[in-house]
C-alpha cells in the first residue's frame, strides 16, 4: 500500500514539473491522495460561470448543517419575476427573517450575470418540499432567476454550464439532474418543464466538451514526456516500469527548466 501511495504523490510531482516547465499547470488534471482513496482531482476545470460565495450563516434553521452525499441535482425556478429578483436579491432573502422562519435554503441562485452560492456543497438545504426525504437530503439545489429586468435565456444557459460543472465534479449524469416535480406535484420549473428535455441534452453537450478538456490521458502524458526527453523510447502506458526507470525519471526532472 506505500508503495502505491508513494507511487502516486510522485506521479502528482512529475506531471506538476512537467507541466509547469511549458507553462500549463492548470490544464493537467493531478492525481492526489485522499484519506478514503486515489482521486483524479480535475484542477483545470473552474467554475465557468462568475460565481460568488454568500452563505447563509451558521445557526441560521434555513441551515440545518446536516451532512449531504450529493445524488442529484434539483433545478427550481425562483417563482420572483419582480424587477431587481436576481441572484444577489435572493441570497439577501436567505439570509433574512423570512427565509429562517419558513424555512428555505438552496444552494445556488442564477441569473444572468452569473451564481451566487447559499450552503456548502456537502450541506443539505430545505428546497424540495419532502422533509427528510432524498429530495432535500441527496440533492443540490439550483433556483433560476426570472426577473423580467434580466435576461432569462442568458440565466438557463449559465444555468446549464453550471450543473454540467457540478456534474463532472461529483462524477454524475445528466440523468441524475431533476426538476422539481421529481419530488412532488409542485410544477416547477415552471417556465424550463416544457422544455426539459432540449435543456438536459444542452447540459450533457455542455458535460462533454468539460470531459473532453479533463480527461486523463496516459497515452498523451507518455509522448510529452518523451518529447521533454524524461524517457527515451514510446512505451504501452500500461508496461511494469522498474525502479530503475522510475529514478531515470526522477533524476532526469531535476534537470528541467521553464520554457
Amino acid at each position: 500500500m506505500l508503495r502505491v501511495l508513494v507511487a502516486f504523490v510522485c506521479i502528482d510531482y512529475i506531471t506538476g514539473v512537467i507541466a509547469g516547465a511549458r507553462g500549463i499547470i492548470k490544464k493537467i488534471p493531478l492525481p492526489i491522495i485522499s484519506s478514503k482513496r486515489v482521486m483524479l482531482v480535475k484542477k483545470s476545470l473552474e467554475c465557468p460561470v462568475p460565481l460568488v460565495e454568500d452563505l447563509i450563516p451558521l445557526g441560521r434553521s434555513n441551515r440545518p448543517g446536516g451532512v449531504m452525499a450529493t445524488k442529484y441535482v434539483t433545478i427550481h425556478d425562483t417563482g420572483n419575476p419582480s424587477t431587481g429578483a436576481n441572484a444577489r436579491a435572493h441570497a439577501s432573502y436567505l439570509k433574512g427573517d423570512d427565509a429562517a422562519k419558513a424555512p428555505v435554503s438552496w444552494h445556488f441562485t442564477v441569473d444572468d450575470q452569473g451564481a451566487v452560492q447559499h450552503l456548502p456543497l456537502n450541506e443539505h438545504g430545505w428546497h424540495a418540499g419532502d422533509g427528510h426525504g432524498p429530495g432535500n437530503m441527496t440533492s443540490m439545489a439550483i433556483e433560476i432567476c426570472e426577473n423580467v429586468d434580466g435576461d432569462r435565456s442568458k440565466a438557463e444557459a449559465n444555468a446549464a454550464k453550471l450543473v454540467a460543472w457540478l456534474l463532472v465534479t461529483f462524477g454524475l449524469d445528466a440523468a441524475n439532474v431533476v426538476p422539481h416535480k421529481h419530488w412532488g406535484d409542485k410544477q416547477c420549473p415552471h417556465i424550463l418543464l416544457g422544455r426539459w428535455d432540449q435543456w438536459l441534452e444542452e447540459i450533457s453537450s455542455i458535460k462533454g466538451s468539460y470531459d473532453r478538456l479533463n480527461k486523463w490521458n496516459p497515452e498523451a502524458e507518455l509522448v510529452l514526456m518523451a518529447r521533454d526527453g524524461l524517457v527515451d523510447s514510446e512505451h504501452p502506458h500500461a508496461e511494469k516500469v522498474t525502479w530503475g526507470e522510475f529514478a531515470t525519471v526522477i533524476n532526469r526532472l531535476r534537470h528541467v527548466r521553464p520554457r
